[in-house]
C-alpha cells in the first residue's frame, strides 16, 4: 500500500509528541533528552523535501521571518555581552534551538499538511498528551477525583498540577475552542487545562468558551488598537520589573499590605538573588538560568525579567512588537498572545518548545486555513 510523503511526515510529529510526553522526566538524561530534538528536526528536513517537489503558495513565511527576528536579536546582543565579559554557556544555544524549531518546524508542517492532517495532529497530541499526564500523575482514578474535588482555587493548590503538561493543555484548548465544530476535542482539552490546573491558564479557557459569541474575533485588529497593546503589554512588564527590584517590592508590601513574595510564589525571592549581584555574570541570553542554577538549583521563573537582565529593555520591546505583529489579522490570535504574554510577565513558559510549536500551528491554521475545512471528528487511516 503506497503512503503519502506527507502521511510520513504526520508521523514524524506524532512520535517526537510521544518521545516528548513519556520523557518529559528525563531532561537531562543523554541521548534521550535529545531525541526529540532530532526527530523533529528529522520533520524538518522531510518537510522540505516535501516544499521542493510540490511547489504550491506558501503562506505563513512573512510571520516566520519577523518571528525569527527575535531570537536572532538576542544572540546579536548576547555575543556582544559574551565579547565584553569573556563569557559563554551551551544555554544560549540551548534557548535559541528552543526559540526556533517550533517557529520553523510549525511553518514546515502548515505547509506540508492538509487541513484534516493538521486536526490529526492535534487530536493525536491532545489524546497522547493527556495520556501522558495521567500516567505521570501515578494515581489511581479515585486519587485523581478526589484530588480535583479538593483543588483550591484562591490557594492555587492541586495534587494535580502540572507545570510540564500545562502549556500544550492550553494551547490545544485554544485550538479547539476556534474549531467548535470537534466537541470531543473541546470537551477534553477544556478538561485537559482543569486538571494541569493553572489559574490563568483556566480563566483563559473559560473566557474563550464565551468571548466568540458576544465579540467577532476573527476580525483584524486595528492599526490604533495595535498600537495600544504593544505599548500596553510594555508598559504592564516595565511595572513588573520595577515591582520585582527589594527596594521597591518592600515599599508595595507597606503600601497594600501584601506579601510579594508570597504572591509571585517566591519568585520576588528569586529576583532579588540576581538584581545587583556582583557574583551574576551577564553575558546574555541563557545567562540568568545559568546562574541560578549552578548556585542554587532552580530558574528564574519569569521570562520577561529575566529578558530584562539578559538582553535589555530593548530586546523585550523587539519581543513584544514581533510577536504581536504576526497575530494581528485576528482578534482571537491577539488575545491568545495576550495570555502568552501576561504568563510571561508573571511566570515562564519561553522555553516550552512543544507547546509554542503547537500555538504556531494554532495562529498558522486560524489565519491561513479555512475555518470550514475543520473536521467532526478524526478516524486515523493509513
Amino acid at each position: 500500500m503506497k503512503v503519502k510523503i506527507s502521511t510520513i511526515n504526520l508521523w514524524i510529529f506524532i512520535v517526537a509528541i510521544i518521545i516528548q510526553v513519556f520523557t518529559v522526566n528525563y531532561e537531562n538524561a543523554g541521548i534521550v533528552s535529545y531525541l526529540k530534538y532530532i526527530v523533529c528536526l528529522m520533520g524538518i528536513v522531510s518537510s522540505i523535501y516535501i516544499m521542493r517537489r510540490n511547489h504550491r503558495n506558501r503562506v505563513m513565511g512573512k510571520d516566520i521571518k519577523t518571528l525569527m527576528i527575535v531570537p536572532i536579536f538576542f544572540v546579536a546582543v548576547t555575543i556582544i555581552k559574551s565579547m565584553t565579559t569573556h563569557t559563554f554557556s551551551q544555554r544560549t544555544v540551548i534557548e535559541f534551538l528552543l526559540m526556533t524549531i517550533p517557529m520553523v518546524y510549525s511553518y514546515c508542517l502548515i505547509n506540508t499538511l492538509s487541513a484534516e492532517q493538521i486536526e490529526k495532529a492535534m487530536m493525536a497530541t491532545l489524546i497522547i498528551s493527556f495520556i501522558g499526564y495521567l500516567y505521570n500523575l501515578g494515581m489511581s482514578p479515585s486519587s485523581i477525583i478526589s484530588s480535583l474535588i479538593a483543588s483550591s482555587f484562591s490557594d492555587s493548590e492541586s495534587a494535580l498540577e502540572s507545570s510540564q503538561f500545562a502549556g500544550i493543555s492550553i494551547a490545544l484548548c485554544l485550538y479547539y475552542l476556534y474549531y467548535r465544530k470537534n466537541k470531543i476535542g473541546v470537551i477534553v482539552s477544556f478538561a485537559f487545562v482543569v486538571f494541569t490546573f493553572k489559574r490563568l491558564a483556566i480563566l483563559m479557557a473559560i473566557t474563550m468558551v464565551f468571548l466568540p459569541k458576544i465579540f467577532d474575533v476573527s476580525k483584524p485588529v486595528g492599526k490604533k488598537a495595535f498600537k495600544g497593546i504593544v505599548i500596553g503589554v510594555f508598559v504592564a512588564a516595565v511595572i513588573y520589573y520595577f515591582a520585582m527590584i527589594p527596594q521597591n517590592g518592600k515599599l508595595i508590601q507597606k503600601a497594600i499590605n501584601i506579601n510579594l513574595n508570597q504572591f509571585t510564589m517566591g519568585r520576588f525571592w528569586r529576583f532579588s538573588l540576581l538584581y545587583n549581584n556582583p557574583n551574576y555574570v551577564n553575558y546574555g541570553l541563557g545567562s540568568t538560568y545559568t546562574y541560578l542554577m549552578s548556585e542554587w538549583g532552580f530558574a528564574l521563573e519569569m521570562d520577561i525579567c529575566r529578558l530584562f537582565f539578559e538582553v535589555s529593555w530593548i530586546g523585550v520591546a523587539v519581543f513584544i512588537y514581533c510577536f504581536f505583529s504576526v497575530v494581528r489579522k485576528n482578534w482571537y490570535c491577539t488575545i491568545l498572545m495576550l495570555y502568552l504574554f501576561f504568563n510571561m510577565i508573571t511566570s515562564h513558559c519561553l522555553a516550552s518548545m512543544f507547546s509554542w510549536l503547537v500555538i504556531y500551528m494554532t495562529i498558522g491554521s486560524i489565519e491561513y486555513l479555512s475555518k470550514e475545512t475543520a473536521c467532526n471528528r478524526i478516524k486515523f487511516k493509513i
